[in-house]
């Protein structure tokens, strides 16, 4: 895909956090259903979480996020994802000598995304998360109640 996106630094943050807090909600519901006993009715649950975790380890290192990230919160620590990610917009071709917006020049023209396709995507992918845990999680309330009866 050879299109360039432009994304404000607050919204690229934000995304990298929502990340972080649907891998740690998945995470700690992991360990969870781990802590369950091991019977008939909490199988499914554990076979569930079984199937999940390969691809949460996955995305994990997929995404690069510097573990130092997680304790510090500071923006210093995502210095080398943001490089390989993200480029400035002079270096997309926004900005030209002598027209930076910056300095008082003209507006630069942004290109329209492609339908929205890339926040579509990522829209996508959040609700799929966030529907699995959500399932997973009712799964394993359902579970133990029947563990404890």
């Amino acid at each position: 895909m050879d299109n360039v996106f432009m994304i404000h630094l607050d919204d690229y943050i934000r995304h990298i956090d929502e990340k972080l807090e649907l891998y740690a909600m998945l995470r700690q519901l992991e360990d969870a259903i781990g802590k369950l006993p091991e019977c008939r009715s909490t199988a499914e649950a554990h076979r569930r979480m079984a199937a999940f975790s390969p691809k949460l380890k996955e995305l994990w290192e997929g995404w690069n996020i510097p573990r130092r990230y997680l304790v510090s919160g500071e923006l210093d620590d995502l210095c080398d994802v943001m490089d390989d990610e993200l480029m400035e917009p002079e270096d997309a071709g926004y900005f030209s000598e002598g027209s930076d917006i910056r300095a008082g020049g003209d507006a630069p023209a942004v290109p329209k995304l492609a339908d929205h396709e890339l926040l579509l995507g990522l829209m996508d992918t959040a609700d799929k998360l966030y529907d699995n845990y959500a399932a997973l999680i009712e799964l394993a309330r359902r579970q133990l109640r029947c563990c404890e009866q």
